[in-house]
């Protein structure tokens, strides 16, 4: 009898523990309409898949390019995705984490909900919103109201 009771308890114990360990933290899978952070992309690829961007423009970094749709940027550098900031809802990220992505405009209680139940990442309140990630790699929310104003997250360092 013990045993028809422990094996079913030891399989859910273990399911429990395989899930969580299987949750990303939300930087692993940061994207921009499927666009993943750090992913070879060309002019053709982001107009493809974020439509013709508003302006632009080389940055004081050599070979750092901003892609500015209203007021957000797609920065890429040498050819690959290393930076994205929002300020307005025109485009979501983290589309391939949560059904509908994130956007400016969300309100920063129900995705921090949402980062806390869909990924391992951890949660920490700054002066200017919150950041979720790891310890050393994190999404910056900035927050107003309780409304994310900005999001932005960004490649390590050039």
């Amino acid at each position: 009898m013990k045993k028809t009771i422990l094996i079913p308890l030891m399989l859910t114990l273990i399911a429990s523990v395989l899930a969580f360990a299987q949750k990303p933290y939300i930087t692993e899978n940061f994207d921009i309409n499927g666009i993943k952070i750090g992913s070879k992309v060309t002019p053709e690829i982001l107009k493809r898949k974020l439509g013709e961007p508003t302006s632009e423009r080389e940055t004081v970094i050599p070979g750092l390019i901003a892609y500015c749709y209203g007021a957000s940027c797609i920065g890429v550098y040498n050819g690959e995705v290393y930076e994205v900031t929002l300020r307005d809802n025109n485009l979501s990220v983290l589309t391939g984490l949560f059904e509908g992505g994130i956007r400016v405009g969300d309100n920063a209680e129900e995705v921090k909900a949402k980062i806390l139940k869909q990924t391992k990442s951890i949660i920490t309140e700054t002066s200017m919103g919150f950041k979720a990630g790891n310890f050393d790699d994190n999404v910056n929310f900035r927050v107003s109201g309780g409304i994310i104003t900005e999001i932005d997250y960004c490649c390590e360092s050039i």
